[in-house]
Protein backbone atom coordinates (compact mmCIF):
# COMPACT_ATOMS: atom_id res chain seq x y z
CA UNK A 1 0.00 0.00 0.00
CA UNK A 2 2.29 2.54 1.16
CA UNK A 3 5.15 1.85 -0.80
CA UNK A 4 7.33 5.00 -1.61
CA UNK A 5 10.54 5.92 1.39
CA UNK A 6 13.81 6.78 1.55
CA UNK A 7 16.20 4.18 1.23
CA UNK A 8 17.72 2.92 4.26
CA UNK A 9 20.77 1.01 4.56
CA UNK A 10 22.40 -0.93 7.36
CA UNK A 11 25.73 -2.43 7.46
CA UNK A 12 26.57 -4.73 10.45
CA UNK A 13 29.82 -6.02 11.25
CA UNK A 14 29.66 -8.58 14.29
CA UNK A 15 32.52 -7.83 16.71
CA UNK A 16 31.83 -10.32 19.60
CA UNK A 17 28.60 -12.56 20.43
CA UNK A 18 27.06 -9.69 22.36
CA UNK A 19 27.21 -6.68 20.28
CA UNK A 20 27.90 -5.37 17.18
CA UNK A 21 29.29 -2.22 14.90
CA UNK A 22 26.04 -0.69 12.69
CA UNK A 23 26.26 1.91 10.53
CA UNK A 24 22.79 3.03 9.16
CA UNK A 25 23.36 5.59 5.64
CA UNK A 26 19.58 7.33 5.53
CA UNK A 27 21.08 9.70 2.46
CA UNK A 28 17.45 11.59 2.47
CA UNK A 29 16.78 15.21 2.95
CA UNK A 30 13.16 14.97 4.74
CA UNK A 31 12.85 14.67 8.19
CA UNK A 32 10.04 12.49 8.25
CA UNK A 33 11.45 9.85 6.41
CA UNK A 34 14.21 9.47 9.29
CA UNK A 35 11.38 9.57 11.97
CA UNK A 36 11.27 5.36 10.69
CA UNK A 37 14.66 4.53 11.20
CA UNK A 38 15.67 6.55 14.81
CA UNK A 39 13.81 4.77 16.79
CA UNK A 40 15.28 1.33 15.71
CA UNK A 41 18.98 2.95 15.45
CA UNK A 42 18.17 4.23 18.95
CA UNK A 43 16.91 0.85 20.18
CA UNK A 44 20.26 -1.21 18.99
CA UNK A 45 22.32 1.43 20.90
CA UNK A 46 20.90 1.03 23.77
CA UNK A 47 20.95 -2.66 23.51
CA UNK A 48 24.77 -2.11 23.62
CA UNK A 49 25.84 -2.03 19.68
CA UNK A 50 27.69 0.65 18.38
CA UNK A 51 25.46 2.27 16.14
CA UNK A 52 26.68 5.07 13.58
CA UNK A 53 24.55 6.81 11.52
CA UNK A 54 24.63 9.30 8.37
CA UNK A 55 21.76 11.29 7.50
CA UNK A 56 21.09 14.90 7.60
CA UNK A 57 19.24 15.04 11.12
CA UNK A 58 21.28 14.38 14.11
CA UNK A 59 19.99 13.84 17.23
CA UNK A 60 19.32 16.71 19.62
CA UNK A 61 20.88 14.93 22.68
CA UNK A 62 23.94 12.37 22.38
CA UNK A 63 23.23 9.09 23.97
CA UNK A 64 26.19 6.25 24.22
CA UNK A 65 27.24 3.77 21.91
CA UNK A 66 25.52 6.33 18.90
CA UNK A 67 27.51 8.56 16.78
CA UNK A 68 25.95 10.93 13.99
CA UNK A 69 27.59 11.75 11.01
CA UNK A 70 25.57 15.06 9.42
CA UNK A 71 25.05 14.74 5.36
CA UNK A 72 23.28 16.47 3.22
CA UNK A 73 22.02 13.76 0.16
CA UNK A 74 19.83 13.66 -2.41
CA UNK A 75 16.37 11.97 -2.39
CA UNK A 76 16.29 8.67 -3.02
CA UNK A 77 13.53 5.59 -2.42
CA UNK A 78 12.77 2.11 -1.44
CA UNK A 79 9.79 -0.25 -0.37
CA UNK A 80 8.09 -0.29 3.03
CA UNK A 81 4.70 -1.49 4.28
CA UNK A 82 2.77 -3.50 6.57
CA UNK A 83 0.47 -6.09 6.51
CA UNK A 84 -2.10 -4.30 8.31
CA UNK A 85 -3.02 -1.63 5.67
CA UNK A 86 -1.69 -2.80 2.83
CA UNK A 87 -2.50 -5.41 0.29
CA UNK A 88 -1.45 -9.11 0.75
CA UNK A 89 1.39 -9.72 -1.19
CA UNK A 90 4.35 -13.07 -1.46
CA UNK A 91 7.69 -11.79 0.42
CA UNK A 92 10.85 -13.86 0.99
CA UNK A 93 11.76 -15.21 4.37
CA UNK A 94 14.53 -12.42 4.53
CA UNK A 95 11.62 -9.83 3.91
CA UNK A 96 10.50 -8.20 6.94
CA UNK A 97 7.82 -5.55 7.32
CA UNK A 98 8.40 -2.92 9.37
CA UNK A 99 5.47 -0.26 9.17
CA UNK A 100 4.53 2.23 11.76
CA UNK A 101 7.77 1.40 13.48
CA UNK A 102 8.37 5.44 14.18
CA UNK A 103 4.68 5.53 16.17
CA UNK A 104 5.55 5.43 19.71
CA UNK A 105 3.09 5.02 23.03
CA UNK A 106 0.95 7.93 23.11
CA UNK A 107 2.10 10.60 25.73
CA UNK A 108 0.00 13.32 27.46
CA UNK A 109 -0.44 15.72 25.57
CA UNK A 110 0.36 20.13 26.18
CA UNK A 111 -2.05 21.48 28.20
CA UNK A 112 -3.79 24.26 26.10
CA UNK A 113 -4.45 21.22 23.09
CA UNK A 114 -5.45 18.79 25.68
CA UNK A 115 -8.44 21.52 27.39
CA UNK A 116 -8.72 22.52 23.27
CA UNK A 117 -9.75 18.81 22.21
CA UNK A 118 -11.21 17.93 25.27
CA UNK A 119 -13.38 20.61 25.42
CA UNK A 120 -14.84 19.53 21.70
CA UNK A 121 -18.18 18.19 22.69
CA UNK A 122 -18.76 17.78 18.30
CA UNK A 123 -15.55 16.30 17.86
CA UNK A 124 -12.33 17.55 16.22
CA UNK A 125 -10.98 18.06 12.77
CA UNK A 126 -7.44 18.15 12.39
CA UNK A 127 -5.02 19.21 9.39
CA UNK A 128 -1.65 18.80 9.16
CA UNK A 129 0.17 18.78 5.33
CA UNK A 130 3.78 16.97 6.98
CA UNK A 131 6.92 18.21 7.69
CA UNK A 132 7.85 18.72 3.95
CA UNK A 133 4.69 20.79 2.63
CA UNK A 134 3.84 23.52 4.66
CA UNK A 135 0.13 24.82 5.40
CA UNK A 136 1.30 28.35 4.86
CA UNK A 137 2.49 26.97 1.28
CA UNK A 138 -1.09 26.90 0.09
CA UNK A 139 -2.52 29.03 -1.78
CA UNK A 140 -4.82 31.91 -0.14
CA UNK A 141 -7.48 30.87 -2.13
CA UNK A 142 -7.19 27.68 -0.99
CA UNK A 143 -6.49 28.72 2.34
CA UNK A 144 -9.79 31.13 2.32
CA UNK A 145 -12.33 27.84 1.14
CA UNK A 146 -11.21 25.86 3.99
CA UNK A 147 -11.08 29.09 6.15
CA UNK A 148 -15.00 29.52 5.12
CA UNK A 149 -16.20 26.13 5.37
CA UNK A 150 -14.64 25.89 8.39
CA UNK A 151 -16.43 28.35 9.99
CA UNK A 152 -19.66 26.90 9.15
CA UNK A 153 -18.93 23.67 10.97
CA UNK A 154 -19.71 22.92 14.59
CA UNK A 155 -16.38 20.69 14.82
CA UNK A 156 -13.50 22.67 16.05
CA UNK A 157 -10.42 22.60 13.65
CA UNK A 158 -7.01 22.68 15.23
CA UNK A 159 -4.65 23.24 12.18
CA UNK A 160 -0.61 23.05 12.18
CA UNK A 161 -0.15 26.32 10.23
CA UNK A 162 3.79 28.05 10.07
CA UNK A 163 2.54 31.44 10.48
CA UNK A 164 2.07 33.87 13.71
CA UNK A 165 -1.81 35.04 12.63
CA UNK A 166 -4.52 34.28 10.41
CA UNK A 167 -6.64 36.69 8.72
CA UNK A 168 -10.27 36.18 9.24
CA UNK A 169 -9.58 33.52 11.36
CA UNK A 170 -12.64 31.52 12.86
CA UNK A 171 -13.31 31.07 16.26
CA UNK A 172 -13.35 27.10 16.42
CA UNK A 173 -10.27 27.02 14.55
CA UNK A 174 -6.51 27.16 16.42
CA UNK A 175 -3.59 27.19 14.68
CA UNK A 176 0.15 26.05 15.78
CA UNK A 177 3.15 25.89 14.22
CA UNK A 178 3.75 22.35 15.84
CA UNK A 179 1.78 20.17 16.66
CA UNK A 180 2.45 16.67 18.16
CA UNK A 181 0.85 14.41 15.66
CA UNK A 182 0.27 10.95 16.43
CA UNK A 183 -0.45 11.85 20.22
CA UNK A 184 -3.45 14.32 18.55
CA UNK A 185 -4.69 11.46 16.34
CA UNK A 186 -4.87 9.07 19.19
CA UNK A 187 -7.38 10.92 21.50
CA UNK A 188 -10.85 9.94 20.73
CA UNK A 189 -11.92 13.18 19.72
CA UNK A 190 -10.53 14.01 17.04
CA UNK A 191 -13.20 12.65 13.80
CA UNK A 192 -11.16 13.50 11.04
CA UNK A 193 -7.77 14.20 9.94
CA UNK A 194 -7.04 16.26 6.90
CA UNK A 195 -3.15 15.26 5.27
CA UNK A 196 -1.19 15.45 2.26
CA UNK A 197 -1.06 11.49 2.66
CA UNK A 198 2.68 10.93 3.50
CA UNK A 199 3.64 7.54 4.47
CA UNK A 200 4.12 8.26 7.92
CA UNK A 201 0.88 10.78 8.40
CA UNK A 202 -1.32 8.17 6.38
CA UNK A 203 0.03 5.19 8.74
CA UNK A 204 -0.63 7.09 11.90
CA UNK A 205 -3.80 7.69 10.95
CA UNK A 206 -4.26 4.26 9.86
CA UNK A 207 -2.89 2.96 13.25
CA UNK A 208 -4.90 5.57 15.17
CA UNK A 209 -8.36 4.38 13.65
CA UNK A 210 -9.13 8.30 11.64
CA UNK A 211 -10.49 8.98 8.31
CA UNK A 212 -8.37 10.82 6.53
CA UNK A 213 -9.29 13.68 3.96
CA UNK A 214 -5.82 13.31 1.26
CA UNK A 215 -4.87 16.39 -0.08
CA UNK A 216 -1.49 14.52 -1.98
CA UNK A 217 0.94 16.62 -3.96
CA UNK A 218 3.95 14.43 -5.28
CA UNK A 219 5.46 11.10 -5.05
CA UNK A 220 4.20 8.51 -2.86
CA UNK A 221 1.28 10.43 -1.54
CA UNK A 222 -1.28 9.69 -4.46
CA UNK A 223 -0.84 6.19 -4.39
CA UNK A 224 -1.13 6.48 -0.55
CA UNK A 225 -4.25 8.52 -0.55
CA UNK A 226 -5.75 5.78 -3.02
CA UNK A 227 -5.10 2.95 -1.14
CA UNK A 228 -6.86 4.74 1.98
CA UNK A 229 -9.92 5.68 -0.74
CA UNK A 230 -10.40 2.06 -2.39
CA UNK A 231 -10.27 1.04 1.74
CA UNK A 232 -13.22 3.24 2.74
CA UNK A 233 -11.76 5.06 4.86
CA UNK A 234 -10.69 8.32 3.00
CA UNK A 235 -11.44 10.41 0.14
CA UNK A 236 -9.37 12.59 -1.86
CA UNK A 237 -9.00 16.06 -2.78
CA UNK A 238 -7.55 17.49 -5.85
CA UNK A 239 -4.92 20.11 -4.60
CA UNK A 240 -5.46 22.04 -8.00
CA UNK A 241 -9.52 22.32 -7.92
CA UNK A 242 -9.85 22.84 -4.13
CA UNK A 243 -12.97 24.86 -3.73
CA UNK A 244 -15.19 25.68 -0.96
CA UNK A 245 -17.86 23.36 -2.77
CA UNK A 246 -15.65 20.72 -2.97
CA UNK A 247 -13.97 20.83 0.76
CA UNK A 248 -17.67 21.49 2.07
CA UNK A 249 -18.86 18.08 0.97
CA UNK A 250 -15.64 16.20 2.02
CA UNK A 251 -16.00 17.01 5.45
CA UNK A 252 -19.84 16.57 5.29
CA UNK A 253 -19.28 13.17 4.18
CA UNK A 254 -16.37 12.03 6.47
CA UNK A 255 -18.32 13.57 9.46
CA UNK A 256 -21.70 11.68 8.96
CA UNK A 257 -21.79 8.75 7.28
CA UNK A 258 -20.60 6.26 9.70
CA UNK A 259 -19.00 3.80 7.03
CA UNK A 260 -15.67 5.91 7.29
CA UNK A 261 -15.04 5.41 10.73
CA UNK A 262 -16.52 1.82 10.91
CA UNK A 263 -13.92 1.31 7.95
CA UNK A 264 -11.23 3.16 10.09
CA UNK A 265 -11.42 1.25 13.08
CA UNK A 266 -11.10 -1.84 11.32
CA UNK A 267 -8.34 -0.99 9.56
CA UNK A 268 -6.82 0.34 13.23
CA UNK A 269 -7.54 -3.37 14.92
CA UNK A 270 -6.04 -5.04 11.79
CA UNK A 271 -2.67 -2.72 12.06
CA UNK A 272 -2.14 -3.73 15.77
CA UNK A 273 -3.24 -7.35 15.97
CA UNK A 274 0.75 -8.56 15.86
CA UNK A 275 2.79 -10.91 18.01
CA UNK A 276 4.90 -8.43 17.89
CA UNK A 277 5.45 -4.47 17.68
CA UNK A 278 7.46 -3.54 14.93
CA UNK A 279 10.53 -2.07 16.89
CA UNK A 280 10.62 -5.77 18.37
CA UNK A 281 10.38 -7.40 15.30
CA UNK A 282 12.69 -4.72 13.71
CA UNK A 283 15.26 -5.63 16.23
CA UNK A 284 14.76 -9.11 16.59
CA UNK A 285 15.83 -10.15 13.06
CA UNK A 286 18.95 -7.33 13.01
CA UNK A 287 20.29 -9.53 15.84
CA UNK A 288 19.21 -12.37 14.07
CA UNK A 289 21.10 -11.53 11.11
CA UNK A 290 24.24 -10.95 13.30
CA UNK A 291 23.73 -14.70 15.07
CA UNK A 292 24.16 -16.42 12.20
CA UNK A 293 26.65 -14.33 10.22
CA UNK A 294 24.65 -13.17 7.60
CA UNK A 295 21.30 -15.36 7.80
CA UNK A 296 22.68 -16.86 4.40
CA UNK A 297 20.26 -19.68 4.42
CA UNK A 298 17.16 -17.03 3.96
CA UNK A 299 18.41 -15.85 0.63
CA UNK A 300 16.27 -17.28 -2.26
CA UNK A 301 17.78 -19.40 -4.66
CA UNK A 302 16.60 -17.19 -7.30
CA UNK A 303 19.37 -14.89 -6.69
CA UNK A 304 21.90 -17.41 -7.84
CA UNK A 305 20.09 -18.20 -11.21
CA UNK A 306 22.24 -15.66 -12.97
CA UNK A 307 24.66 -17.61 -12.48
CA UNK A 308 23.62 -21.07 -12.94
CA UNK A 309 22.35 -19.71 -16.04
CA UNK A 310 25.75 -18.88 -17.21
CA UNK A 311 27.01 -22.27 -15.93
CA UNK A 312 24.44 -24.32 -18.45
CA UNK A 313 25.27 -21.58 -21.50
CA UNK A 314 28.68 -22.20 -20.94
CA UNK A 315 28.17 -25.91 -21.35
CA UNK A 316 25.65 -25.75 -24.09
CA UNK A 317 28.77 -23.54 -25.87
CA UNK A 318 31.43 -26.23 -24.85
CA UNK A 319 29.19 -28.91 -26.35
CA UNK A 320 28.51 -26.72 -29.75
CA UNK A 321 32.26 -25.89 -29.89
CA UNK A 322 33.01 -30.08 -29.53
CA UNK A 323 30.25 -30.86 -32.14
CA UNK A 324 31.82 -27.99 -34.34
CA UNK A 325 35.34 -29.04 -34.51
CA UNK A 326 34.16 -32.92 -34.77
CA UNK A 327 32.49 -31.57 -38.09
CA UNK A 328 35.89 -29.93 -38.93
CA UNK A 329 38.26 -32.72 -38.06
CA UNK A 330 35.51 -35.13 -40.14
CA UNK A 331 35.79 -33.02 -43.50
CA UNK A 332 39.29 -32.83 -43.29
CA UNK A 333 39.77 -36.87 -42.63
CA UNK A 334 36.88 -37.63 -45.45
CA UNK A 335 38.36 -34.82 -48.21
CA UNK A 336 41.93 -35.89 -48.04
CA UNK A 337 44.01 -37.14 -51.08
CA UNK A 338 44.45 -40.31 -49.47
CA UNK A 339 40.81 -40.93 -49.41
CA UNK A 340 40.19 -40.21 -52.90
CA UNK A 341 43.08 -42.58 -54.03
CA UNK A 342 40.65 -45.29 -52.00
CA UNK A 343 37.85 -44.56 -54.70
CA UNK A 344 38.30 -47.91 -56.42
CA UNK A 345 34.90 -49.38 -55.87
CA UNK A 346 31.91 -47.80 -55.91
CA UNK A 347 30.34 -48.80 -53.21
CA UNK A 348 33.69 -47.47 -51.12
CA UNK A 349 33.39 -44.02 -52.90
CA UNK A 350 29.44 -43.82 -51.95
CA UNK A 351 29.99 -44.43 -48.35
CA UNK A 352 33.10 -41.64 -48.62
CA UNK A 353 30.84 -39.40 -49.96
CA UNK A 354 28.32 -39.98 -47.49
CA UNK A 355 30.11 -39.45 -44.53
CA UNK A 356 31.63 -36.22 -45.64
CA UNK A 357 28.06 -34.85 -46.38
CA UNK A 358 27.28 -35.69 -43.10
CA UNK A 359 30.35 -34.03 -41.58
CA UNK A 360 29.41 -31.22 -43.68
CA UNK A 361 25.84 -30.76 -42.90
CA UNK A 362 26.97 -31.36 -38.90
CA UNK A 363 30.14 -28.44 -39.20
CA UNK A 364 26.43 -26.23 -40.31
CA UNK A 365 24.12 -27.10 -38.04
CA UNK A 366 27.25 -26.73 -35.62
CA UNK A 367 28.18 -23.65 -36.56
CA UNK A 368 24.99 -22.19 -36.96
CA UNK A 369 23.38 -22.95 -33.50
CA UNK A 370 26.92 -21.60 -31.85
CA UNK A 371 26.56 -18.13 -33.80
CA UNK A 372 23.19 -18.27 -33.02
CA UNK A 373 23.57 -19.18 -29.47
CA UNK A 374 26.13 -16.01 -29.03
CA UNK A 375 23.46 -13.93 -30.80
CA UNK A 376 20.73 -14.86 -29.02
CA UNK A 377 23.07 -14.98 -25.49
CA UNK A 378 23.33 -11.09 -26.61
CA UNK A 379 19.96 -10.50 -27.35
CA UNK A 380 19.13 -11.62 -23.98
CA UNK A 381 21.72 -9.21 -22.34
CA UNK A 382 20.76 -6.41 -24.64
CA UNK A 383 16.59 -6.79 -24.23
CA UNK A 384 16.73 -7.52 -20.15
CA UNK A 385 19.40 -4.23 -19.93
CA UNK A 386 17.22 -2.62 -21.88
CA UNK A 387 14.04 -3.17 -20.26
CA UNK A 388 15.55 -2.31 -16.93
CA UNK A 389 16.81 0.99 -17.76
CA UNK A 390 13.30 1.74 -19.72
CA UNK A 391 11.45 0.58 -16.06
CA UNK A 392 13.78 3.50 -13.85
CA UNK A 393 13.34 6.06 -16.74
CA UNK A 394 9.24 5.71 -16.81
CA UNK A 395 9.26 5.07 -12.75
CA UNK A 396 11.80 8.71 -12.89
CA UNK A 397 9.49 10.29 -15.34
CA UNK A 398 6.59 9.73 -13.24
CA UNK A 399 7.80 10.80 -10.40
CA UNK A 400 9.20 13.74 -12.10
CA UNK A 401 6.20 14.56 -13.87
CA UNK A 402 4.24 14.38 -10.81
CA UNK A 403 6.68 16.74 -8.79
CA UNK A 404 6.83 19.39 -11.88
CA UNK A 405 3.24 19.43 -12.16
CA UNK A 406 2.91 20.06 -8.82
CA UNK A 407 5.71 22.64 -8.17
CA UNK A 408 4.26 24.68 -11.35
CA UNK A 409 1.35 24.85 -10.04
CA UNK A 410 2.20 25.84 -6.77
CA UNK A 411 4.51 28.09 -8.52
CA UNK A 412 1.29 29.51 -10.66
CA UNK A 413 -0.76 30.19 -7.83
CA UNK A 414 2.52 31.32 -5.58
CA UNK A 415 3.17 33.71 -8.47
CA UNK A 416 -1.26 34.74 -8.11
CA UNK A 417 -0.53 35.39 -4.25
CA UNK A 418 2.57 37.63 -5.31
CA UNK A 419 0.90 39.68 -7.87
CA UNK A 420 -2.23 39.92 -4.96
CA UNK A 421 0.20 40.92 -2.19
CA UNK A 422 1.99 43.64 -4.79
CA UNK A 423 -1.38 44.74 -5.50
CA UNK A 424 -1.94 45.33 -1.87
CA UNK A 425 0.96 46.76 -1.20
CA UNK A 426 -0.09 49.34 -4.02
CA UNK A 427 -2.85 49.72 -2.09
CA UNK A 428 -0.90 50.04 1.26
CA UNK A 429 1.18 52.50 -0.32
CA UNK A 430 -1.97 54.57 -1.54
CA UNK A 431 -3.69 54.20 2.01
CA UNK A 432 -0.18 55.18 2.90
CA UNK A 433 -0.17 58.65 1.28
CA UNK A 434 -3.65 59.45 2.24
CA UNK A 435 -2.77 59.08 5.89
CA UNK A 436 0.28 61.32 5.76
CA UNK A 437 -2.17 63.69 3.29
CA UNK A 438 -5.19 63.76 6.11
CA UNK A 439 -2.54 63.50 9.31
CA UNK A 440 -1.13 66.83 7.53
CA UNK A 441 -4.63 68.20 6.85
CA UNK A 442 -5.40 67.80 10.57
CA UNK A 443 -2.03 69.34 11.73
CA UNK A 444 -2.98 72.67 9.22
CA UNK A 445 -6.86 72.57 10.54
CA UNK A 446 -5.60 72.68 14.25
CA UNK A 447 -3.65 75.39 13.23
CA UNK A 448 -6.27 77.17 12.01
CA UNK A 449 -8.53 76.70 15.09
CA UNK A 450 -5.46 78.05 16.76
CA UNK A 451 -5.23 81.37 15.03
CA UNK A 452 -9.09 81.37 14.90
CA UNK A 453 -9.13 81.20 18.76
CA UNK A 454 -6.18 83.67 19.15
CA UNK A 455 -8.43 85.91 16.72
CA UNK A 456 -11.44 85.85 18.62
CA UNK A 457 -9.58 86.12 21.97
CA UNK A 458 -8.35 89.32 20.36
CA UNK A 459 -11.36 90.54 19.16
CA UNK A 460 -13.13 89.45 22.74
CA UNK A 461 -9.90 91.55 24.32
CA UNK A 462 -10.61 94.57 21.89
CA UNK A 463 -14.42 94.65 22.67
CA UNK A 464 -13.62 94.45 26.54
CA UNK A 465 -11.26 97.25 26.30
CA UNK A 466 -13.89 99.10 24.08
CA UNK A 467 -16.54 98.42 26.86
CA UNK A 468 -14.09 99.65 29.39
CA UNK A 469 -13.30 102.94 27.47
CA UNK A 470 -17.20 103.80 26.81
CA UNK A 471 -18.23 103.49 30.59
CA UNK A 472 -15.52 105.59 31.55
CA UNK A 473 -16.15 107.88 28.84
CA UNK A 474 -19.97 107.71 30.16
CA UNK A 475 -18.96 108.41 33.43
CA UNK A 476 -17.22 111.40 32.56
CA UNK A 477 -19.87 112.96 30.61
CA UNK A 478 -21.68 112.21 33.18
CA UNK A 479 -19.38 114.23 35.64
CA UNK A 480 -19.02 117.65 33.36
CA UNK A 481 -22.64 117.21 33.34
CA UNK A 482 -23.44 117.53 36.92
CA UNK A 483 -20.30 120.07 37.45
CA UNK A 484 -21.30 122.76 34.65
CA UNK A 485 -24.68 122.14 33.22
CA UNK A 486 -25.21 120.77 29.67
CA UNK A 487 -22.63 120.98 27.16
CA UNK A 488 -22.77 123.16 24.12
CA UNK A 489 -24.18 121.78 21.08
CA UNK A 490 -21.87 121.82 17.93
CA UNK A 491 -22.58 124.62 15.62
Amino acid sequence: MFQRVSIAVLFIIATSSQGARILGLFPVPARSHIIVFEPLMKELATRGHQVTVVSAFPLDKPMDNYTDIKLDMPDISKFMSDQGVSSARPLLPNVIQLGGIHIKPTKPLPEDIQDYIDSATEGVIFFSMGSIIQGSMLPETTRDAFLKVFSKLKQKVLWKLEVDSLPGQPANVKISKWLPQSDILAHPNVRVFISHGGLMSTLEASYHGVPILGIPCFGDQHQNILRVRESGYGLTLDLNNITETSVAWSLDELLNNSRYSSNARQISQDFRDQPQTPMERAVFWTEYVLRHDGAAHMRSSALDLNCQASIYFMVLLAVLVLFFLDAIREMKKYSSSEVDNAHGHLDAEMQVNMRLFRAQRNFYISGFALFLSLVIRRLVILISTQATLLAQSEAAMRQAKSATTTAQSLLAQNQASVAQNDTNEAHDREITELKEKLAKAEKALVLEKKDKEAIKSQAESVNAEYDRLSEEHRKLQATVESAGGEPKKNA
